[in-house]
Parts: C-alpha cells; sequence; structure tokens
C-alpha cells in the first residue's frame, strides 16, 4: 500500500519542493520502500510506496505515455489484468503495474472509468491539458482520502497528519463531528473531527479545477435483477467467495491471513489454503484474563492445524494494551470509541514482522446480516402495530428494569418512527437523552441549530439514487456506506498503516457485494436468519463445527483491566482539568458513567471518554505519550 499527498494551488503560484516533501515523509510508514514527487507550477504530488505489484516498474508519481496525465495512487485494483488487455489496443504500456492501468483508463474512458475499476483505492490524477485535479476513492471507502481548502489551496493526503504538516490549517475541535462522535463513536463522513477537514465520501470522486470543485457519486446499489431464492443465492455466493479470495491473493509478495476462529476469518483461510500452493500464513491475538469461554486463541488454532497453516500467535497484557493506548491517537487521527482497534494494531504488528499484505473477514457482517440488530429492525415493524400503552409504557418499563442495555436501546429504537431518527438510535452510544447531562453549557451553545447535523450522512445516503425502503434493506445499506468505512475500515486501514501492513478485505469484494445487495431481501435474509445464506455457502468450504460456532465478536477483558491500575489511570486522564472531557463535558456525569458502566458491564461509553481525551491531548495539545 502507499501514502499519497498533494497541493494544488488556483492562482498558480509554484508549490513548494521541501513543503511537499515534508507532507510526503508524514505518511512514510504507509510506503517505505519507495517515494517520489511531482511538481508543475501549481500541482505538487507526493507519494511513499509499498511495494507489492510490479516491485520495480512502479514507481510513483506516474505520467501517462503522452505525458498529459500523471498519477498518484494508493491501492490495489484487481481486475487490473482484464482491463489492460482490452486498453493495451490503443495504450503503450511501460510497466506491469497497476498503477498504470488506472492511469491508461483514465486516459481513455476518462470519469467513466470508475464504473470498470474493483479494487480498494484513492488517488489523484492530474490533467496537464485543462490543468484539473481529479480525486477518487473506492466503492467502499476502504481506503482513506482527506482533503481540505484552505484560501486558494486545495490540499489532500491519505492521512490527517499530511495537511497538517502542510501549515495552512491548525488543529481545532469541530463541535458538529464531536457530538456525531459522542453519538455513533466514530466520525461519519464528509466531517473529521478537525474543523475544515473532510473525508471524500466512498464511491465518490471530486473534480477541482480554477472554475471551483464538483463531487460525484459513480456508484450505487446495482438496480438488477438478483438470485430470486434461497438456493440459487447460496449457489451464487458460493461461486463468488473463491473468486473473491483468489482475485485478492494477487501480489508479487507473501499473502497471509488474520485468523480469530471465527466464521469469516476461517472462511477466508479456507479458501485461501484451496487456492494456495504453498502453506498460509496466519496470525491471531488474544487477552489476558480473558474468560476460557471468551478466548478465541484455541479455536483459532483448531481452525489453523485443519488447514495446516504457518500460525502465529500473540497474547496481550494489560500493561502492554495501555501503553499503546495512549500512543494509538497519532497513528489513528480521530478518536475511535471501539475497543478493537488496539487488538488490529497488535495483530497488524506480528503479521507486519513476517509479510506485507494480510487478507481479514471484515465486512462479511455488514453485507450478510451478522448483527443481533439487524432482527431488531425488522420487528419494528410489528411493534409499531402493538397497543399504545404497550409501546409507550409496559416495554420501556420492562427493559430498563431488566438492566440490558442491548435491551434498553433496542426498545427506545422502536419507539422511533422516522428511518433516519430510528437507525441513528440504534447506533447510538450516548443516546440525546444522555447527551444532555453529559454535555456542559459551553459545548451545548457551540451546536445549537446544528442538532440535526448528527444525522446527516445517514439522511446523504438514505436520499440517494437506489437507497431502498424496507427498513432492514435501509440498515443494511447504510452499514455498508457509513458504519463500515467509517468506523471498521478507517481503524483498519490506520493500524495495518501504522505497521506497514496492507489489509485485504474479500469478503466485500464489489462482485460479491452487487451480487448480495440486488437479492430481495426475504432471500438475502430469509426468517430473520443473519448470515443464512453465507453459512450455508460456506458449508462448501468449511466443516459445520467452524460454521455455525457462536459469534463471540472480539472478546477483551477491558471492564476487568479498568477495575485495575488501567482503570486508574484512565479515571485519572479522563478527570484532569488540562484535557477535552473537562473542556466539553460534564466531569460529574462523567464519575456517574465510571460507576454505572461498571454496573451495566458496558465499557462503550468510558471508552468513547478516553479515545476523545487521548486524541484531544495528541492534536491540541500536542502531548506526546
Amino acid at each position: 500500500m502507499c501514502g499519497i499527498a498533494g497541493i494544488y494551488d488556483r492562482r498558480a503560484r509554484h508549490i513548494d519542493r521541501a513543503l511537499l516533501e515534508k507532507m510526503a515523509n508524514t505518511v512514510r510508514h504507509r510506503g517505505p520502500d519507495d517515494s517520489g514527487l511531482f511538481l508543475d507550477k501549481e500541482i505538487g504530488f507526493g507519494h511513499t510506496r509499498l511495494s507489492i505489484l510490479d516491485i520495480e516498474g512502479g514507481h510513483q508519481p506516474m505520467q501517462s505515455t503522452c505525458e498529459r496525465y500523471t498519477i498518484v495512487y494508493n491501492g490495489e485494483l484487481y481486475n487490473y489484468r482484464e482491463l489492460r488487455e482490452d486498453l493495451k489496443k490503443s495504450y503503450a504500456f511501460r510497466t506491469q503495474s497497476d498503477t498504470e492501468v488506472v492511469l491508461a483508463a483514465f486516459k481513455t474512458w476518462g470519469e467513466k472509468c470508475m464504473a470498470r475499476f474493483n479494487g480498494m483505492f484513492a488517488f489523484g490524477i492530474w490533467d496537464g491539458v485543462d490543468r484539473a485535479l481529479f480525486l477518487a476513492r473506492d466503492h467502499l471507502g476502504i481506503k482513506p482520502l482527506y482533503y481540505v481548502e484552505s484560501g486558494d489551496r486545495f490540499i489532500f493526503s491519505s492521512e490527517i497528519k499530511a495537511i497538517l504538516a502542510e501549515g495552512s490549517v491548525s488543529p481545532e475541535v469541530d463541535p458538529t463531528s464531536l457530538d456525531q462522535f459522542f453519538t455513533y463513536r466514530y466520525v461519519p463522513s464528509p466531517r473529521t473531527m478537525f474543523r475544515g477537514i473532510q473525508k471524500l465520501r466512498p464511491g465518490h470522486y471530486v473534480k477541482i479545477s480554477a472554475r471551483g470543485n464538483r463531487t460525484e457519486f459513480y456508484w450505487t446499489r446495482r438496480q438488477t435483477r438478483g438470485a430470486q431464492n434461497k438456493n440459487e443465492a447460496v449457489e451464487e455466493v458460493r461461486r463468488l467467495l473463491p473468486e473473491a479470495v483468489e482475485r485478492q491473493m494477487l501480489s508479487d509478495v507473501p499473502v497471509a491471513a488474520f485468523l480469530s476462529g471465527g466464521l469469516d476469518s476461517s472462511l477466508v483461510v479456507a479458501l485461501m489454503s484451496r487456492a494456495s500452493a504453498s502453506r498460509v500464513q496466519t496470525f491471531s491475538v488474544g487477552f489476558e484474563g480473558a474468560e476460557s469461554g471468551e478466548n478465541e486463541l484455541p479455536i483459532a488454532r483448531e481452525v489453523a492445524r485443519h488447514f495446516g497453516t504457518d500460525h502465529q500467535e500473540l497474547t496481550i497484557r494489560p500493561g502492554e494494551y495501555w501503553r499503546y493506548l495512549r500512543k494509538s491517537a497519532f497513528d489513528l487521527e480521530e478518536p475511535n470509541g471501539t475497543s478493537a482497534t488496539l487488538a488490529q494494531y497488535f495483530i497488524s504488528r506480528l503479521a507486519a514482522m513476517n509479510v506485507k499484505v494480510a487478507l481479514s473477514g471484515q465486512g462479511a457482517d455488514e453485507l450478510f446480516a451478522g448483527y443481533r440488530r439487524y432482527s431488531g429492525e425488522r420487528l419494528s415493524g410489528y411493534y409499531r402495530r402493538l397497543p399504545d400503552i404497550l409501546k409507550q409504557r409496559l416495554l420501556p418499563s420492562l427493559a430498563e428494569r431488566s438492566g440490558r442495555i442491548s435491551l434498553i436501546r433496542a426498545t427506545r429504537s422502536l419507539l422511533r418512527t422516522g428511518q433516519s431518527d430510528r437507525l441513528q438510535s440504534i447506533y447510538a452510544v450516548f443516546p440525546e437523552e444522555d447527551k444532555q447531562s453529559l454535555y456542559n453549557d459551553g459545548f451545548k451553545q457551540s451546536i445549537r441549530g446544528h442538532e440535526g447535523s448528527v444525522s446527516d450522512s445517514i439522511d446523504y445516503w438514505l436520499g440517494a439514487a437506489g437507497a431502498p425502503s424496507d427498513p432492514l434493506e435501509a440498515m443494511l445499506y447504510i452499514d455498508l456506506r457509513v458504519w463500515l468505512p467509517d468506523e471498521l475500515l478507517t481503524y483498519g486501514d490506520k493500524m495495518c498503516m501504522a505497521t506497514s501492513l496492507e489489509m485485504r478485505v474479500p469478503l466485500i469484494d464489489l462482485d460479491l457485494v452487487e451480487a448480495v445487495e440486488a437479492m430481495p431481501i426475504r432471500v438475502r435474509v430469509p426468517n430473520l436468519t443473519g448470515k443464512y445464506v453465507l453459512k450455508k455457502a460456506a458449508e462448501a468450504y468449511l466443516p459445520k463445527r467452524f460454521v455455525y460456532r457462536k459469534k463471540k465478536g472480539f472478546p477483551m477483558p477491558l471492564l476487568k483491566w479498568l477495575s485495575g491500575d488501567f482503570g486508574e489511570e484512565a479515571r485519572n486522564l479522563i478527570l484532569s482539568q488540562a484535557g477535552g472531557c473537562h473542556r466539553f463535558l460534564e466531569l460529574e456525569h462523567i464519575q456517574y458513567l465510571f460507576d454505572y458502566c461498571r454496573r451495566v458491564k458496558d465499557h462503550r461509553p468510558l471508552y468513547c471518554l478516553l479515545s476523545f481525551e487521548l486524541w484531544y491531548r495528541t492534536f491540541i495539545l500536542g502531548e506526546r505519550f
């Protein structure tokens, strides 16, 4: 994988070479093997490369044979060989790289080339004749792309740190983004936690010139007819799965896999083992202090033994976790309230000692309905038909008495009538009523009049062409376009790239996604059975005991750790009057949350506070841990 950076000046002032080098050096960890610069009056590109395909010939920035177009590219184009066959009739290729295929495709087909790509990517192309910059991000937002407009300058990069290094923008908290973070535990596109800095939405491109900017989406839900019954669906997915994995194993360096022992990663390993002539390398992590029933390392070992992989594992200790947690804000660049982010770092670090590329099972839950919340959304229609006394009083009261956070949140969400409001309520870590107690008066004042912006990303996608109207289908659609790219794939990219490792996600290969989204919801999720189609398809590749294991997620003994020295340090950091929580939140309510979260066994609110505090100290106060 690679790091990209660039500056465009609308007033055609020359770009400073030293400044561009500074930006590129900031993302050097994304591409330690090679680097390059391109400058042409008002445009400057910087690139750092992790060499995976055409190791000798893929140097960037790269110019087209006619020298009109120049590209800076981060990604992998999985169908580049097929596209190359079409393009070589009119384009004289000089390398074997997928970068040149993207460049040739843009030269030949212009913006319409985006409809032909299957891959993960973020890139910029400079048109030296029209003096225009074209930026694009892949369909599902697997690769990040950030940008900011400051005066007459348009600055972009794979990471926010490079934009800050350019110097036109100072790091400031965006209050609306902070409100979104405390709602969802991440900041949805196009916002970031930094005022003025944005991230390009998945499946979008933007064209920038002296005349202005034009942003378009080039990909939406496929409107063709998909499999019409369960058997057809299972057969189609069964056929597409090995194609997706084999396509994403394409590399000139060894490719390994992350293995948790769950269905998704086990399926990836099974398909890699079928396709590979040599032993697949696999990597797993566990946590010291995890209960025996929650420790996935023995399960991962069983899968590794079954497929004869070259397996390595790591047990994370509380002290090690805490030491990197304090440093992680710099790598993540934005607060992220998911405690599994650091597990991704440790497994990536282990893998990076051995390989440059690892396949992950991420994305299958969002595509095939693997979370419990999907069942609740399907039931919402029935819930709203109940008598008011049951809906408004009896059931919410019973949920509160149960003390189960998931049940309380599910009941609250079912009371919402609008689709956007209901989805926001389902996703919320801090519901609106809780945020009123958490926020201090100054913070409330700063977001007054912008409360509706919390759901603007959900509203945007629900209003896009092809958006589904069925409640369950809409949730899956939003998860693939908001939750997955802005939360899971973002931290996956940042944690892997911090160790100079490329992560690939074959279970959301574009062909597979389009086929599954084209299925009627009754076929995709029959009888509210999550992952039915994937599990049935997986039976051809995995023993049933692997397919039908109970889902565990990524078990961490975080509440147990928070009751020890780790928790005391976290409390002191969050409650300190020198930090971000003190500036925006009510410390009295935070103290209440420490006791409440232990009582109901939900660490997420505390982890959100800790993540924000570390981010604030790192980027706003300039502290280094």
